[in-house]
């Protein structure tokens, strides 16, 4: 090969891009623990895909360089030294909590450690029902589609790029570069189409089709030869933060290029700081500088485990204890797990293989003597049993996603036999009526109901005692969405003169959200706010931010769903979701509260 088509030496570990790992994982964990507060925070797994693809394009294109040929057997050895073995013990330890807690870990377990197995989670989230922005029994290993991708493409990219190198021999590396970034916009269209198209989100954002954009983009890094200026770093790192704290998972914007340009920015970051290591002030790029933080670099040594282990964390905290703050207690469980499973499990394997690593710890048991023999054998019979357990308990629904579906299909089964919605206002403004004119509410005509999983739960019993009302209802809605939805019915002139608003089982809000949406509705609609009721660090604030509103606010009226938790008796096992008895308490409650506003 032409020494021109190489690609510049690199030293063997670039301190600054651990760090910039250290930002990725800990973006996702404040994404999982906060998702309204850092809505964009699931973006840190694309900024780990533009890692590994300039990574591992880099290696590979190193590699082939200096021996002419292939070795892609070494390639996925070392890849497998890497990932399999905590992936194995995450598994195991999942399946023996399962085994040991039941709940709503079981819920499709077995297919969730199968797909695990084969790195296929991703294909199996794509067809999943349940999104992955929903807060209710969420899948506990449903973090390992990310893994799932990376492992398909280590798989096909070296025979990829192989074929790439043999085919353009005689082209220079910003030619091949630009190959590769073909293939990138590839992807990146066919996420755009798909969600114009009206796919399903789970499809375009688990599938490796459409989100194999990261990766390509940080492959097609890898063949860049010029430099990045700082000043191009700078806003590129303000643009990468910007997303992570604005950019909603299920936002059109994602979809639309958002996700792509986020990979863009993270790549040129990459880029800057790999120059910058080249350089013989190794270092100086305050950019650098800030990523190379000891507390960062230790994240990012670490971002594999702390990946790994914190989901279920998280997943087995909301079961056991869902009244204790999550950061609290989560993080430093999973900070904990993660040390030990970077110490005594990944370091060594990756450092003297499988075979000497086992040859360790049975030196260790011999060392023991027959005491530490009868532990090992102890605790060997009781992660088998509790494994076995785990896996023979898995079970395709639970009752709370069995009531779900009962609601969402009642839901689906009255908008197809209602009646069209009447013609939108003529232009101008419409007086606003006064509230003593309005229809009675006794059969719910003049309600509109907005709600997240929990009305829709109780669907059932609100079309009971009020047959006529339009239930808006999905599992997943958040309040960030409440002022689009109430544009679009105003619009379709759908609106209903009292709205309901049931939002807040999600997560938290900022306080002009609610009151933008409720602008948008004009001063002729009077709102019912629900208050949010269960076991979780957010509803606190948010109850405080609706009952604040509705002081301030004579067009409105707080129906407390949370002082009537004691008269619920047959909450799911969340302690969030009411059943057809909660279900009919809360029907009620929106029926007197929207019945205020109307002459006595």
């Amino acid at each position: 090969m032409n020494p021109i088509d190489r690609l510049p030496e690199t030293p063997a570990r670039v301190l600054a891009l651990d760090g910039l790992r250290g930002v990725a994982v800990l973006a996702v964990v404040g994404y999982h623990l906060f998702p309204t507060r850092l809505p964009g925070g699931f973006l840190g797994v694309d900024m780990f895909f533009v890692l590994s693809g300039f990574l591992i394009t880099t290696h590979l294109v190193r590699d082939a360089d200096a021996t002419g040929r292939p070795r892609f057997a070494q390639f996925w050895v070392r890849r497998a030294r890497r990932l399999l073995p905590a992936l194995l013990v995450v598994l195991l330890a999942v399946t023996a909590t399962t085994g040991l807690l039941g709940g709503a870990l079981e819920v499709r377990l077995r297919q969730q450690v199968l797909a695990a197995l084969t790195f296929s989670s991703n294909w199996y989230q794509a067809g999943a029902p349940a999104s992955y922005a929903d807060r209710f029994e969420p899948p506990v290993l449903q973090h390992l589609w990310s893994l799932a991708v990376e492992e398909q493409f280590y798989l096909v990219w070296p025979l990829l790029l192989w074929l790439l190198l043999a085919l353009t021999r005689r082209v220079g590396a910003d030619r091949r570069g630009q190959a590769v970034a073909l293939l990138a916009t590839l992807s990146v269209a066919a996420m755009a189409v798909g969600q114009l198209g009206g796919a399903s989100l789970n499809r375009l954002y688990f599938g490796s089709d459409t989100h194999g954009f990261a990766l390509l983009i940080g492959s097609a890094a890898a063949f860049w030869t010029a430099g990045v200026r700082l000043r191009t770093a700078v806003a590129a790192s303000i643009g990468t933060l910007v997303a992570i704290a604005v950019l909603p998972w299920d936002a059109s914007l994602t979809y639309l290029g958002g996700t792509a340009a986020l990979a863009i920015a993270t790549a040129l970051v990459v880029l800057h700081l790999d120059s910058d290591a080249r350089r013989p002030d190794c270092g100086r790029s305050p950019i650098a500088l800030a990523l190379s933080a000891r507390w960062l670099r230790w994240a990012g040594e670490r971002s594999y485990g702390i990946y790994l282990w914190h989901w279920p964390v998280i997943v087995v905290l909301l079961q056991v204890a869902p009244g204790v703050p999550l950061a609290l207690a989560a993080v430093p469980i999973t900070l904990a797990l993660a040390a030990l499973s970077w110490r005594h499990l990944e370091q060594p394997v990756q450092r003297i293989g499988y075979r000497a690593s086992a040859r360790r710890v049975v030196a260790l048991g011999r060392r023991t003597g027959l005491v530490g023999i009868a532990a090992s054998t102890v605790v060997a019979a009781l992660v088998a049993a509790t494994v076995t357990a785990g896996i023979g308990s898995s079970r395709d629904h639970s009752a709370l996603q069995a009531s779900l579906d009962t609601g969402q299909a009642a839901i689906e089964a009255h908008r197809k036999a209602a009646p069209p919605p009447p013609p939108a206002p003529a232009a101008g403004p419409a007086p606003a009526p006064s509230p003593w004119t309005l229809a009675a509410p006794g059969d719910g005509r003049d309600l509109t109901v907005i709600g997240d999983s929990v009305t829709v739960a109780a669907a059932p019993a609100l079309y009971e005692l009020l047959p006529h009302a339009d239930v808006r209802a999905h599992v997943g809605m958040q309040m960030w969405s409440l002022e689009k939805r109430i544009r679009g019915l105003r619009k379709a002139g759908a609106l209903r003169p009292v709205v309901v608003v049931a939002l807040g089982t999600n997560g938290d809000f900022a306080a002009h959200q609610l009151a933008d949406a409720i602008d948008a509705a004009g001063p002729e609609h009077r709102f019912v706010l629900v208050t949010a009721s269960g076991p979780r660090s957010w509803m606190r604030p948010v109850n405080a931010k609706l009952r604040r509103y509705a002081r301030a606010h004579e067009n409105t009226r707080i129906a407390d769903w949370a002082a009537l938790r004691s008269r619920v008796p047959d909450f799911a096992d969340d302690r969030i979701h009411p059943g057809p008895r909660g279900g009919a308490v809360l029907a009620r409650l929106m029926s007197r509260t929207a019945a205020s506003f109307y002459a006595s």
